[in-house]
C-alpha cells in the first residue's frame, strides 16, 4: 500500500527498485504489496521488503500503529462480546 503512494520506495532483497516509467508496474506486483502490508499490520517485519525513503518510512511506522490499534480493538471487541453473553446465559440460568 505504502508503495502506491512513492513508486520504487523499497528496497528488495538488497537491491534498489528500479521501474521504467510509464510502466505500470503495480498489477503484477499486488502480491508482494500485499505481503509487505500484512507483515508490518502483524509487526513481523522479515526485512525483505524494506522502505527506503522517509516517506515511505513514516507510512510504513503509521501502519504498525495502525496494526496494533485493529488487533487491540477486534480483541477487546471479542471478549466484549463473550462476557455480554456468558452474564446474560447466567441471568438466564438464575431466573430459571
Amino acid at each position: 500500500m505504502i508503495e502506491l503512494t512513492r513508486a520504487g520506495s523499497y528496497l528488495e532483497g538488497g537491491h534498489l527498485l528500479r521501474i521504467p516509467p510509464n510502466v505500470n508496474h503495480l498489477l503484477g506486483r499486488r502480491p508482494e504489496l500485499t505481503y509487505f502490508s500484512f507483515s508490518t499490520l502483524t509487526t513481523v517485519g522479515y526485512g525483505d521488503i524494506v522502505p527506503v525513503a522517509p516517506l515511505a518510512r513514516v507510512l510504513a511506522m503509521l501502519e504498525a500503529l495502525i496494526g496494533q490499534i485493529f488487533l487491540a480493538t477486534f480483541l477487546a471487541f471479542l471478549v466484549g462480546n463473550f462476557l455480554t453473553q456468558k452474564q446474560k446465559d447466567e441471568r438466564e440460568a438464575t431466573e430459571l
